[in-house]
């Protein structure tokens, strides 16, 4: 049977192959209904009816039993592909012919010895009660079960017919009303199967193809399914993930202790609450840590608690808002810190230098003759420029201290944590200074050029937040252009006008 949906095209034989799975599965049920139902029977009837005919029907129905076994153990070692399930198909169906057929031959041979006896009323209903097991057990396979059917009470109906007794009539009659109202049962009871299956086979192609992670676990943590892209990110096979521990196999192992990442584990097992989107640090079979974010789904069935995670990768969108926040708050040119960035951590040290009674300094610094540097050489070499006085500076700083470009030539550099005693702090602000003095007084090799440049830089020292950061920003720009008038190429300190 082929699974009619135009709209999915691409599933149809995923559903027919997986309706004949589901028929195969049922014949292990169905070889023990047929190897136990006649040894009962011919128990019941042993005294009423021919002990050759009741050993003729059950070893008819043995018969039929070897063989459904055979083409169960072949299905279940062969490989399958869509070309191979027309012929297990056909297969199946020649086996529901010959089940079908020994199940009618019992009331075919048995009739005419209880034409009047309830023997005949208990049988014929125990024919029709597996006609019914039947239209749920072979419900995946509609031809196999409309054979079934037919094999199993057309004999019955055609043999009760030519008793020529009232009996033997109503009977045929009865059992002529039952095969049609069969059929439909069947048939819709196919048509249902084919709906399941097929939004099954839907779901798992929506499933297998998402662009998330998609795990399947139990209420004990352990994985139980498994799709492509979870193998993809992760890399381990579904083989290798199902059975394992959810929590210790996708997270990272700090993690595990995390109350944020415990929080929905009892929710979870005790009310089944969806769990809202959250960022979590998943690891990577070779170790490697990256970020994700889950949203885990709980669903019960048959009183068993299921849980579906949702896991997306989100390194990218974590690196693109990295750049973004970097690029915010540093200068593109050089990589430095901008003057927000600046803004920021001056707004820092302030506070530190408040709360541990500390001072800090802040240097300006211009770079000398810098237009002339740039109408001489063109603007690649003094862009050039500008970034190896941005290495310069990094070089000649503590890790502690911070760089940062305001724009054009002009550069700060932020101590922090420097002595509360002034003069020292002063002291070791102008060591630190004129080693920047020094460093970028170097000749610089730009694009076959010698280029040289000199610094003026202007400092101020801080040691609380009552003069603000615009006013230690405007009292260094003061020294700096101090030093340009002293000369430039020097350190000029900020002294207030009462000095």
């Amino acid at each position: 049977m082929r699974a009619a949906d135009t709209s999915w095209p691409h599933l149809a034989v995923d559903v027919e192959g997986q309706l004949l799975r589901a028929g195969y599965q049922q014949l292990p049920l169905i070889l023990v209904m047929t190897t136990l139902i006649p040894v009962l029977a011919s128990l019941i009837w042993w005294r009423v009816l021919p002990h050759r005919l009741l050993l003729i029907w059950c070893l008819t129905c043995w018969a039929c039993v070897a063989s459904a076994y055979v083409l169960w153990r072949a299905f279940q070692s062969a490989r399958h592909t869509p070309t191979t399930h027309p012929r297990w198909q056909r297969l199946y169906v020649g086996q529901s012919l010959l089940a079908g057929v020994a199940w009618g031959t019992g009331p075919s041979l048995f009739m005419p010895y209880t034409a009047a006896t309830p023997e005949l009323t208990l049988f014929l209903g125990l024919l029709l009660c597996v006609c019914g097991v039947a239209t749920s057990t072979l419900s995946s396979q509609q031809k196999a079960l409309a054979v079934f059917i037919v094999a199993a009470l057309l004999p019955p109906t055609i043999t009760a017919a030519f008793l020529h007794t009232a009996l033997g009539q109503a009977t045929a009659f009865m059992l002529l009303c039952f095969i049609p109202a069969l059929l439909v049962m069947g048939h819709k009871a196919c048509q249902t199967k084919l709906a399941l299956v097929s939004t099954q086979a839907r779901l798992r192609s929506v499933l297998d193809r998402s662009l998330d992670a998609v795990i399947e676990f139990d209420a004990q943590g352990l994985i139980t399914s498994w799709n492509p892209r979870a193998q993809a990110l992760f890399g381990l096979s579904s083989a290798e993930a199902c059975g394992l521990s959810f929590a210790q196999t996708v997270f990272a192992t700090n993690q595990l202790d995390d109350p944020v990442m415990n929080a929905w584990q009892p929710d979870f097992v005790n009310t089944a609450t969806p769990m809202d989107r959250m960022e979590l640090q998943a690891v990577r079979r070779n170790g490697e840590a990256f970020p994700v974010e889950v949203a885990i789904i709980p669903l019960q069935i048959g009183g068993i608690q299921h849980f579906t995670a949702f896991i997306a990768d989100i390194s990218a969108r974590k690196a693109a808002e990295a750049q973004v926040q970097h690029q915010a708050l540093h200068d593109a040119l050089t990589g430095l810190p901008n003057r927000r960035f600046l803004h920021l951590q001056l707004d820092k040290a302030l506070a530190n230098c408040a709360r541990h009674q500390r001072q800090g300094a802040l240097m300006y610094i211009d770079l000398d003759n810098f237009k002339t540097i740039n109408d001489t050489h063109g603007h690649e070499v003094g862009d050039l420029l500008l970034k190896q006085v941005a290495d310069r500076l990094l070089q000649s700083m503590r890790l502690s201290d911070t760089a940062a470009r305001l724009g054009g030539d002009e550069f700060v550099v932020m101590l922090s944590d420097l002595n509360a005693d002034l003069s020292d702090a002063k002291q070791k602000a102008n060591t630190v200074a004129e080693k920047l003095l020094s460093s970028l007084n170097q000749p610089y090799s730009i694009k076959g050029y010698s280029v040289r440049s000199s610094p003026s830089v202007g400092v101020t020292l801080f040691a609380d937040q009552r003069l603000g950061i615009d006013e230690i920003l405007r009292q260094a720009d003061h020294a700096m252009y101090q030093a340009k008038s002293a000369g430039r190429n020097t350190v000029r300190f900020f002294e207030s006008a009462q000095s």
